[in-house]
């Protein structure tokens, strides 16, 4: 399955319009070439939600990896 941008908003239900930001940007640069970009902004997104509900956490980190599957 191909990750949602929208669903993964819609699962963090962020108020912070930075963070939002931040994360559309890490899950655009999941198409890069760089293989060492990539797994970058996979720990980027596990360290964003990582203060959050364990299960917000594993729900995103579970559809980045579902979209790193697909590149």
């Amino acid at each position: 399955a191909i990750c949602s941008l929208s669903k993964v908003l819609d699962i963090l239900d962020l108020n912070s319009p930075n963070v939002k930001a931040m994360i559309l940007s890490c899950l655009e640069l999941l198409d890069d070439d760089d293989l060492d970009v990539r797994m970058e902004c996979c720990a980027l997104l596990g360290h964003i939600v990582g203060d959050n509900l364990t299960a917000t956490s594993r729900a995103v980190c579970q559809l980045v990896w579902e979209r790193l599957e697909t590149v």
